[in-house]
């Protein structure tokens, strides 16, 4: 993002660029109603929250979930034993790459009427907090292997789960100069724009089979018959708990998915972004 998005358009236009700019103002406008009208009209405002709402509360209930099966099931977390060093693992690659991820893809439909700088600000500062967050709970997981004289990288949980963060560290640096440090060209943030949304939710998707892998993993290691522990196939409260996370972990990818890919809720841009837009362009077409 350049340092002029956010000042006025006729401050960034040469006096000729602004004349035109005015000329095709109400082009602007008219092209905005129907934009707001067209495409995200009462309807689609009262279909975009209902789907809103609802991932917020399958995300909210996934983070209960996780911490009811850590904390009733598994003995918590803390550094007292190796077994609460790993439960660190789960509820942290909740908290980061699942909803928080989740809630960083959907801001730029939720707060559609904010500059784009600062939804470019909020989105970093989200998928930054989800890197932090899951590289704290890769650690966990790392030193509880290292304890416990176990291999790391074994499990198809671990594989995909590290491809997924070494793509997702990437795609967080690779954004962060392309959309945020200023200087690059807009030919090249538009045309990197595209990438950068693919990638995005197909890391997110990533993320859930990855969460879906590790918990079975975990339910068939934890609930094994072996030193008094019930045996997964009894159907104990932590079957039930285990078994609803996993659910409400697709539902709440499911719905997330929806909500970036319905062209209804696209955010459109507004009426200054139009304008800095034609300046681009036409400096453009003289260079």
């Amino acid at each position: 993002m350049s340092d002029t998005d956010d000042n006025n358009p006729d401050q960034l236009l040469s006096s000729s660029a602004a004349n035109d700019w005015h000329s095709k103002r109400p082009l602007l406008m008219e092209y905005e109603s129907n934009a707001r009208m067209d495409g995200f009209g009462i309807g689609n405002v009262a279909n975009f929250m209902g789907g809103f709402i609802l991932s917020q509360v399958l995300g909210l209930f996934v983070i209960v979930l996780v911490s009811v099966w850590i904390s009733k099931y598994l003995g918590g977390i803390g550094f007292a034993t190796n077994s609460q060093l790993f439960n660190f693992h789960p509820l942290l690659m909740t908290l980061g790459m699942v909803f928080l991820f989740g809630d960083a893809i959907l801001v730029y439909r939720v707060l559609r009427n904010e500059r784009k700088k600062i939804l470019k600000i909020l989105h970093a500062v989200l998928n930054g907090s989800a890197l932090v967050l899951a590289l704290l709970g890769s650690w966990a997981v790392y030193r509880f292997h290292y304890n416990m004289n176990i291999p790391n990288l074994y499990s198809l949980h671990s594989w995909i789960g590290g491809l997924t963060m070494v793509l997702f560290t990437g795609q967080f640096a690779i954004g962060f100069v392309s959309f945020l440090i200023p200087g690059l060209a807009p030919t090249y943030r538009r045309l990197i724009l595209p990438y950068h949304v693919y990638i995005g939710l197909t890391l997110f998707v990533m993320v859930g089979a990855t969460a879906l892998l590790g918990i079975t993993e975990k339910a068939i290691f934890s609930l094994s018959g072996k030193d008094g522990a019930p045996n997964y196939s009894d159907l104990t409260g932590a079957t039930f708990v285990i078994n609803m996370l996993g659910i409400s972990v697709l539902l709440f990818v499911a719905v997330i998915v929806y909500l970036v890919t319905n062209n209804q809720f696209k955010r459109r841009p507004l009426p200054e972004e139009q304008a800095l837009q034609l300046q681009n362009e036409e400096t453009s077409s003289l260079n």
